[in-house]
């Protein structure tokens, strides 16, 4: 019975998250925003968590019912779905539902797990060791994003963008034919 208890405590561990919280609080509110229940525990959620400086909390009450208008005929079963209806909205219905869009941004790069994030820190760790502990972070920048990425990565063909380079200025390409003239 041991495993079992193990394998339980982790799975509630992962779902116990904060970030998996803030998920599901924010997700919450733009479900529940759409029909007339009540949100007033995802609101303090949020006020508590991101305050005036992300979500201007006070105004989320009155974008609501622009958010009830919006979603008028439809009933959302997901946050993609959610999503799916914010990306076709013009220009000046996205003007007055500024915070519901944060929040909708906000679920978009919050990760649900801390799973992702570990795995970028540990690639940062690899990638600057004590060896490198002067590189710039443009250059870290330029070495993490296409390890980050390695199964596209590994597709591309590296002597055609080499040539590609090359090609581009005469400079380039005439150093490296004289040294090989002799």
């Amino acid at each position: 019975m041991g495993v079992l208890d193990s394998i339980v405590a982790v799975i509630k561990g992962r779902f116990e998250q904060q970030s998996f919280k803030a998920y599901m609080m924010m997700e919450s509110f733009l479900m529940k925003s759409i029909d007339w229940s009540c949100v007033e525990k995802e609101i303090d959620f949020l006020k508590e968590n991101y305050g005036d400086d992300d979500i201007k909390i006070d105004l989320l009450r009155t974008e609501k019912e622009v958010w009830r208008v919006i979603f008028t005929g439809l009933k959302p079963t997901s946050f993609k779905d959610i999503l799916t209806k914010v990306k076709l909205l013009s220009k000046s219905q996205k003007m007055m539902i500024p915070n519901y869009l944060t929040i909708c941004q906000l679920i978009i790069v919050n990760p649900a797990t801390s799973c992702t994030a570990e795995r970028y820190f540990s690639t940062a760790r690899r990638l600057k060791t004590w060896l490198r502990a002067a590189m710039t972070s443009k250059r870290f920048n330029s070495l993490a994003i296409p390890n980050t990425y390695k199964s596209l990565t590994d597709e591309l063909d590296l002597c055609k963008i080499a040539n590609d380079f090359v090609s581009k200025h005469d400079e380039r390409f005439h150093p490296v034919r004289k040294i090989y003239q002799k």
